[in-house]
Parts: C-alpha cells; structure tokens; sequence
C-alpha cells in the first residue's frame, strides 16, 4: 500500500518460481548388493536454490535390468552392474550412478560332508562350499574360516578366499 497527498493504492506481486535445476539428495554414486532397496530425492530448484513446489521430477533408469527407480524414486537392485538413474523434469536433468554388486547369502556344501577320519589324518576329499548371492549367483573374494566344533580340533587350512566361481 503506498499514499500520496492523501491518496492511496494497493498493488499485488506475485512472484512465480521457474525450474533452474534438479538436484538429487545425498550421494550421486549408489552402491546396492542385489535384491536391496534405498530411497532417492530429486527436487526441483530455482536460481536461488529453493524447492519448486508442485513440480515433481520424473525417474528413469538407463537398465532397469540392473536397477529398476520408480515414480517417487525407489530403486531396487537387480543383478550386478552399473547403470544410471535421471530425475528429469523439462530441460533439466540430474543423474545418479547406481553399482549393484554380489553380496553372499548362504554357502552351499558341495563335497566333503561328513566325513570321520582318526586324528592327524587327513580328510580324503577336500570340504567344497560355495558362496551364493540372494540369486543364486557365485560370490568371488569372500573370505571363509572353519573354526571346528572341538575345541582340541584344528583345520588346516582353517579358511581360505572364494574365487571366481564362488569356491
């Protein structure tokens, strides 16, 4: 409201917000082991950094075979890989790289189940395991110990590292 001399008027400004740009909470690199989930954010900015209300980005991935997003930008890792997720809305876009890796979840013996030999012998066929993903894939690199029931037993070796098929 402004006077002059006794005279007055009210003006009205409205001030509308126009996208400048997307942004993604949090990290931009997503490392998931398959079968996981997590939220991601996109928001849509203006020049000074504020959120645009009412205008929502929209989720895509590169390979949804790797990594799937929804609309309100849940992902759910596939299988191992790499892929990109975008938030875009008009011009703008932003990206977020996504890595789903193998992560063990159970061992499967494959040989060497109860077997019994005397002290100090060793066992004929060696004990097998092989370390699956939630899959069912081979999990390489993952270390395993054997520490045995009886506390006067030893194993040797008492561990060992899978290789690539998961052994």
């Amino acid at each position: 409201v402004a006077s002059v001399h006794g005279l007055s008027s009210a003006a009205r400004v409205t001030v509308r917000q126009r996208v400048e740009r997307i942004a993604i909470s949090g990290d931009t690199v997503v490392r998931l082991p398959e079968g996981e989930a997590v939220q991601l954010v996109a928001s849509a900015l203006d020049a000074r950094g504020f959120r645009v209300r009412g205008r929502v980005p929209r989720w895509t991935s590169a390979d949804s075979t790797v990594a799937a997003v929804d609309s309100a930008g849940a992902v759910t890792a596939h299988v191992p890989g790499h892929t990109v997720l975008t938030a875009a809305l008009g011009d703008f876009a932003a990206h977020a790289s996504v890595e789903v890796v193998l992560s063990p979840a159970r061992l499967l013996l494959e040989s060497g189940d109860a077997q019994r030999v005397p002290a100090g012998r060793p066992v004929p066929p060696p004990i097998v395991v092989r370390v699956l993903s939630q899959s069912g894939r081979p999990v390489p690199g993952v270390a395993l110990t054997f520490p045995p029931d009886d506390p006067d037993a030893s194993l040797s070796p008492a561990g060992g590292t899978t290789h690539p098929l998961g052994r």
